[in-house]
């Protein structure tokens, strides 16, 4: 066993938890239905599919899913007709128990169900026993008799009812011939990225993917000019597989690198020199240097294992391999934030530089120390504004106010 799949498999495990949970609910909120409601056309519909899979919208279930956060965050046994108390505002009415037993059969289950649950994703070989798929992910809510609910890991609360929405589309709507959610979320994902992008840079400096030649060639989905620079970003929704999380092996997790980062990093030079030329039919000759990016959905960890991965893969493609950047939807997120109070660009050079003068350090750790040099915070302005705007439309002012200041972390 190499070193690296060990440290990949205990990253899964362990490094989720410490992760920041203030983005989780904008961020799928703003996916699922402000994204989703703008593409013309699409070929599926996020809330009209979840509504006719659970019988909730997903704001009802989004809404349920942050109170039964907070009151698992904050008791650690409780009963569900605790949360239609007085002072709730429309999140009593959302209480009830028609709405809650379908939260709760999204989320909960009893000790022996829980047991079934986890036989289904157990390893055979003791040794990747402890990276294993999580089963309180699937249901984080368990009921003891005489005691009632508990979260064993409140957080997984949360994200059960917001990312977790993916994972029960991407289940419901997929068959041996086709993955009709799946399909549709590459296009949401990139559409997503178009978003934050043009709340952080401003609509007028944000190209989307430019299409030309006979052959209708695609430049990269998203270009950002910033000064004499432009941030060039590849969107991939895809994600490292369960099995590839939980084992490690070797070659799953290459091949899950190939179809993330390498394929679309090798269509990445000739796409910069169709730019350069001016050949793609936009005129960028202002632009003195282009900052290639991957944009993935999921977290990374250990940037510099999937970079050596992926060097490693280009060169066997017969690629050479040239300075890019991966950027997960988290960084992505609080770039989104700094644009308008720094160059991103300088940052992503000075990262570059760090990476050749220093030891290994994860990208993630080194943009939040960037951060605290720059004096930059690490919200997303129009991701917190969405937060307010929702939770706002279902708990009264102080009350919310009162949440924030016990409950929510950051």
């Amino acid at each position: 066993m190499v070193l690296w799949s060990f440290l990949l498999r205990t990253a899964w495990l362990q490094f989720p938890a410490q992760s920041a949970i203030r983005h989780v609910m904008p961020r799928y909120y703003t996916m699922f239905r402000l994204v989703n409601d703008g593409i013309a056309g699409r070929p599926f519909d996020v809330p009209s599919s979840w509504k006719e899979l659970t019988g909730l919208t997903i704001e009802d279930t989004m809404a349920l899913g942050f109170l039964l956060w907070t009151r698992a965050y904050t008791a650690r046994f409780f009963e569900t007709i605790e949360l239609q108390g007085p002072g709730m505002g429309r999140l009593r009415l959302l209480a009830a128990d028609d709405n809650m037993n379908r939260a709760l059969a999204l989320g909960g289950t009893d000790y022996l169900g829980f047991q079934r649950l986890h036989e289904q994703y157990t390893v055979g070989d003791p040794l990747y026993v402890k990276t294993e798929f999580n089963a309180l992910a699937k249901r984080p809510l368990i009921r003891i008799p005489q005691q009632g609910w508990i979260a064993p890991i409140p957080r997984l609360v949360l994200e059960r009812f917001t990312g977790g929405i993916f994972f029960d589309l991407a289940d419901a709507f997929r068959d041996e011939q086709q993955h009709e959610f799946l399909d549709y979320f590459g296009t949401l994902f990139e559409h997503y990225v178009g978003m934050l992008l043009r709340h952080g840079w401003g609509a007028h400096n944000v190209i989307h993917e430019p299409k030309y030649g006979r052959q209708e060639m695609r430049g990269p989905d998203w270009i950002v000019l910033e000064g004499n620079n432009a941030l060039l970003f590849e969107c991939k929704a895809s994600r490292l597989k369960m099995p590839t999380k939980a084992l490690a092996d070797q070659e799953a997790v290459r091949a899950d690198m190939r179809r993330m980062f390498v394929e679309p990093l090798k269509r990445y030079p000739k796409k910069v020199e169709d730019l350069r030329s001016g050949s793609a039919g936009i005129d960028l000759s202002g632009v003195k240097k282009f900052y290639p990016c991957v944009a993935v959905a999921e977290k990374i960890y250990w940037e510099h294992i999937y970079r050596d991965i992926i060097d490693d893969e280009l060169r066997t493609a017969g690629a050479q391999p040239f300075e890019y950047y991966l950027v997960d939807i988290e960084l992505l997120e609080i770039f989104s934030g700094w644009a308008g109070q720094t160059s991103v660009a300088a940052v992503l050079e000075d990262w570059s530089h760090a990476k050749m003068e220093g030891p290994p350090i994860e990208f993630e750790v080194w943009v939040s120390n960037r951060a605290k040099e720059l004096k930059l915070n690490l919200d997303c302005p129009f991701l917190k504004r969405t937060l307010d705007s929702f939770l706002g439309g279902y708990i009264p002012a102080r009350r919310l106010r009162q949440d924030a200041q016990g409950a929510v972390p950051s």
